[in-house]
């Protein structure tokens, strides 16, 4: 019962990470309009998409899933150090 908790608690981390990824650091990228439309336009057309809106909806994804990785690997490193620091395990 142990392991499923433990994978269905860092399954919500990871989902929660997400959301917050996609609401701090996704959303702001993709609304500085001036910058976004010029060179949207001509990145979503070299890479066939025809829809720009598809385009940043796909762009905001990738950012906000590899923020979330990043974050998520960063956060278990520094539980586990934290963990071996307090239990006297830290050469």
């Amino acid at each position: 019962m142990a392991p499923l908790v433990r994978s269905l608690s860092k399954a919500l981390l990871f989902f929660c990470l997400f959301l917050l990824s996609t609401r701090y650091i996704c959303t702001p990228l993709l609304f500085i309009q001036s910058w976004n439309q010029h060179y949207s336009l001509i990145v979503s057309h070299a890479l066939g998409f025809h829809d720009i809106d598809l385009f940043d909806m796909v762009v905001g994804v990738t950012i906000s899933l590899i923020s979330t990785i990043i974050i998520y690997i960063l956060l278990f490193r520094l539980f586990r150090y934290c963990q071996k620091k307090m239990h006297g395990d830290f050469k």
